[in-house]
């Protein structure tokens, strides 16, 4: 009995040493692993940082490139350019994701007012350039879009000085009419009537009514003004929309995924209304599936009211164009086109997350930009028929999206999905959609 404890021993100390052993091996694994997923996760930290910083320099020379071309183009008169210059500008607020409704408006105004007001190292800005070149067309331009007619460039001279200055004539005649200002001097202390190389200017100058050029500097300040607090206001939304998004991005993190519910869920919704009550675990069943033909029969597309958000998770991951429509860009006109394109040529649905924000409106006007009456010929379904879709194709979208590429057994199975975490949603969007309520 002894030698048989003593052998179990032995072997019980082999088989502890064994685990002790394991144990260790896979604590240095672990560790190994740990740390190269640190590393990993540093280099594209410091990845993203590089793209990052990438863009804005190339954002940056982007922008220094328009404002050379605008000055160039202001002195030399060349109308054309100017306005293309002005276009790339409003262009760019689209592809950040500004709409047209009040607030894009608004900022877009702005766009086009830091565009316009814009200066060079020297401090000189396009309408001085054009004062300067006596481009009368583009001082109204210019002018008409917000730009100060009396800013002060290289030396302290103002668009009327470099226009007396350089001896022109109805540049002078056009600026003083828009608020220049004729008793400013330069650095030297010079007046623009007394640089005017010819006596016409500096009679124009000389005999100009000063109670006309106050009475325009006080619309003018008020002007401004009212610019500045719109620029404030607009500041200060844009910051409250990206403390909403943090915190948005912060709730979905912590939102959990499992459906503790059973059954199918496929109830009327509540309140007798149209529509069906559906649980998250089911929604493959009701939505792409659609088991007893509930959305096939009713003949509009759905309208997911989830607000939880674990339906907007289960659609992100399933096969479907995604699109956030509060995210900067989200519903930019051409990456919209392109997804639902794309959708339509694969047969795949396409969703629109409207998280609890109210964007139809938004989605409807960027459906406007793409083609007019898309949203109307989309939500009857009229886009799918007689080759409607193949007006959005357009010649830089290649070869994939020929005519010949489109099936119908793919088009067969494109749908419209709208999400929204609205618990209530709006009437018209009751009344356009099938609604689907997802239980909590």
């Amino acid at each position: 009995q002894c030698a048989m404890r003593q052998l179990l021993a032995r072997r019980m100390l082999a088989q502890k040493r064994r685990e002790e052993q394991d144990h260790e091996e896979l604590m240095d694994r672990l560790e190994k692993e740990a740390f190269v997923a640190l590393v990993r996760r540093e280099r594209e930290a410091a990845e993203r940082q590089r793209k990052e910083e990438e863009e804005e320099r190339k954002r940056k020379r982007e922008e220094q490139q328009q404002l050379k071309r605008l000055l160039e183009a202001s002195f030399d008169g060349v109308l054309k350019e100017v306005l293309a210059v002005l276009k790339e500008v409003s262009e760019r607020d689209t592809e950040n994701g500004v709409g047209f409704d009040e607030a894009g408006r608004r900022q877009r105004r702005l766009s086009q007012l830091r565009a316009v007001n814009t200066t060079d190292a020297h401090g000189n800005s396009a309408v001085s350039e054009a004062a300067a070149g006596g481009q009368t067309h583009i001082i109204t331009l210019l002018a008409a879009k917000g730009a100060d007619v009396n800013a002060r460039g290289a030396f302290g001279r103002t668009p009327l000085f470099r226009a007396a200055f350089g001896g022109h004539l109805e540049a002078v005649q056009t600026l003083l009419p828009l608020g220049g200002d004729p008793r400013l001097r330069a650095g030297d202390g010079c007046t623009p009537e007394q640089v005017a190389p010819e006596e016409s200017v500096a009679g124009v100058l000389r005999g100009w009514d000063l109670s006309l050029t106050d009475s325009m500097l006080t619309t003018m300040e008020a002007e401004t003004q009212r610019r500045a607090e719109e620029e404030q206001e607009h500041e200060e939304a844009t910051a409250s929309l990206s403390s909403l998004q943090r915190a948005r991005t912060q709730l979905s993190k912590r939102i959990s995924e499992h459906d503790a519910c059973s059954g199918k869920g496929m109830e009327p919704r509540s309140g007798g209304g149209t529509g069906v009550l559906c649980r998250v675990r089911d929604l493959d069943d009701v939505l792409f599936k659609d088991v007893g033909g509930k959305i096939r029969h009713d003949g509009r597309w759905p309208l997911v009211v989830d607000p939880g958000g674990q339906a907007a998770s289960f659609l992100r991951y399933r096969d479907t164009n995604y699109l956030d429509a509060v995210s900067p860009g989200g519903l930019q006109a051409d990456r919209l086109r392109v997804s639902l394109l794309g959708a339509i040529r694969f047969g795949k649905p396409l969703v629109i997350d409207m998280k609890e924000a109210e964007l139809f409106d938004s989605v409807l006007s960027q459906l406007e930009q793409v083609m007019p009456g898309l949203g109307k010929e989309l939500f009857s379904k009229e886009l799918l028929r007689k080759e409607r879709y193949l007006s959005l194709v357009r010649s830089s979208d290649g070869p994939s999206y020929a005519r010949t590429e489109f099936r119908s057994d793919r088009i067969e199975n494109f749908a419209l999905i709208i999400i929204t975490k609205q618990r209530h949603p709006q009437e018209h969007l009751l009344k356009t959609f099938y609604p689907i309520e997802v239980e909590s």
